[in-house]
C-alpha cells in the first residue's frame, strides 16, 4: 500500500474491505466516494442503507447517481479506520476526502505562518538594528597595496544637522565608533537624502576604488 505517481496528482493504493484498491485524495471533498463497480469487487461487500443525500462532482450541476451508503474497514499502511462512503454509479476512481485523508495519514495541513507570529515569538532576535557581536572575522589583505587616503568631500551645509544625528546614533548604537589616532586608510562620506522622507539622509562609504582592491577574494574547494 503506497502513493503512485500520476504526475502530480495524489493517487493512493489503500486496502477497502480486504481489497486493494487505487483511490484519490480529494482535499476538496466532503464525503467519500465509492463506485458501484469497485464496491461489487470486494470481497466482503458491506451491507448498503439508503442514502438522501445528493453528491455533486466539482464544477457541476448535476448531481451523481446515488446507490447507497456503506461503512467499510480500510487501511493505509499501519493505519485503519471505519470510514463511511456513498456509492455511486460512475466508473471513476474512488475518492477520498480531507477528513478521511487526515485520519489515514494521507494528506496533512500546513499552515503558512505570517510573518508576524515569527517576529514576535524570536523578538529577541528581531528587534533593534540587529549585529553579530563577539565574533572575529579575519580579512585577507593584499599587502602589495599602497593604502589610500581620500580627499575630504564636502558635505551640503543644509543636511550637515541632520549627518551629525545620523552619525551620533550610528556611534551610540554601536555601528561606527570614532578613530582615537591616525589610519592610512580614508575613505569619504557620501550623504544622499531618502527619498520617501527627506528628513532622513542615507549616508555611505565611497570605497569601491580604493579599499576594495587591498581585499583579497577567498575560494574555498572541497575535494
Amino acid at each position: 500500500m503506497s502513493a503512485i505517481s500520476r504526475k502530480g496528482i495524489p493517487v493512493f493504493e489503500i486496502e477497502i474491505s480486504g481489497r486493494h484498491t487505487e483511490i484519490l485524495a480529494d482535499s476538496g471533498a466532503s464525503v467519500n466516494i465509492l463506485p458501484e463497480q469497485v464496491y461489487n469487487a470486494l470481497p466482503t461487500q458491506p451491507a448498503l442503507e439508503p442514502c438522501m443525500n445528493r453528491i455533486f462532482p466539482f464544477s457541476s450541476s448535476r448531481p451523481l447517481e446515488v446507490v447507497g451508503k456503506l461503512q467499510a474497514k480500510v487501511q493505509y499502511k499501519d493505519t485503519s479506520r471505519i470510514v463511511s462512503f456513498v456509492v455511486v454509479k460512475t466508473t471513476e476512481i474512488p475518492i477520498i476526502g480531507w477528513n478521511t485523508c487526515q485520519a489515514l495519514g494521507l494528506l496533512k495541513a500546513v499552515n503558512k505562518r505570517q510573518k508576524e507570529d515569527i517576529t514576535d515569538e524570536f523578538s529577541d532576535v528581531f528587534s533593534g538594528l540587529g549585529k553579530l557581536q563577539d565574533h572575529n572575522v579575519k580579512l585577507y589583505i593584499d599587502k602589495t597595496i599602497q593604502p589610500v587616503a581620500q580627499k575630504y568631500r564636502r558635505i551640503p551645509f543644509h543636511i550637515r544637522k541632520q549627518l551629525d544625528k545620523h552619525l551620533d546614533k550610528e556611534e551610540e548604537m554601536g555601528v561606527i565608533e570614532k578613530a582615537t589616532g591616525p589610519t592610512p586608510w580614508v575613505s569619504s562620506l557620501v550623504t544622499v537624502l531618502k527619498p520617501k522622507n527627506p528628513d532622513e539622509i542615507r549616508v555611505c562609504v565611497e570605497s569601491s576604488k580604493h579599499c576594495n582592491q587591498k581585499r583579497k577574494t577567498q575560494h574555498t574547494y572541497s575535494e
